[in-house]
């Protein structure tokens, strides 16, 4: 899959993968475990008013015993292989898993950190066009949110992959967000965004 130009024109993020030795080494970083990511602190609370009649204490309130989405460990990537026949025909998944604060229509407004992470998919160019990317990308998808309790997962892709934009676009209903700057580190210049509040919208026949 990743000695094939034709997976890897498009994808940056596959540099260096052009021998043998290191593409054997990806795959080894696959099947370890590759550490986790926790939430960092949150800040600390502001003072608390005074007391009414001028004392400075304050009533202590207990706990809710509410989780939010950030209470959890999470892996630092989740790759997937995606395999049709027993064949291996190409490799997606959760490729980045992080915490970020943003205030976002698609999910929470809180400006806490939440957990979210940066999926795709590659399929060898004779398994396209038969609905296997789809079907692929949306497991990938609910595992992002269904098992590690993401809030928001990316997509970024080249201007130039049509496949790919056609895909979040016209089958997924998802618009780009075009990348300043001449595009982010990995070469892309879009960004599709699916926040939780979106992906509980879907409806899964």
């Amino acid at each position: 899959i990743f000695s094939n130009p034709l997976n890897t024109a498009l994808d940056k993020s596959t540099a260096g993968l052009d021998t043998p030795e290191a593409i054997d080494k990806l795959i080894t970083q696959w099947s370890v475990f590759s550490g986790v990511v926790t939430p960092p602190p949150p800040p600390p609370p502001p003072p608390p008013p005074p007391a009414a009649g001028g004392d400075s204490s304050t009533e202590v309130v207990p706990p809710t015993g509410k989780v939010s989405s950030t209470d959890i460990t999470l892996p630092e990537r989740a790759n997937n292989v995606v395999v049709v026949d027993e064949k291996v025909i190409g490799v997606g998944g959760v490729g980045w898993i992080g915490f970020k604060a943003f205030s976002s229509s698609l999910s929470s407004s809180s400006s806490a950190p939440k957990p979210v992470g940066s999926i795709g998919i590659m399929l060898n160019p004779t398994s396209r066009g038969k609905n296997y990317a789809y079907e692929s990308l949306r497991m990938i998808i609910d595992h992002a949110f269904r098992v590690l309790r993401l809030e928001e997962v990316v997509l970024g892709c080249r201007e130039g992959n049509a496949a790919m934009r056609g895909l979040m676009e016209r089958r997924f209903g998802v618009q780009v967000e075009w990348i300043g700057g001449g595009g982010d580190r990995f070469g892309n210049e879009c960004d599709y965004r699916i926040g939780r509040g979106v992906w509980e919208g879907w409806a899964w026949e």
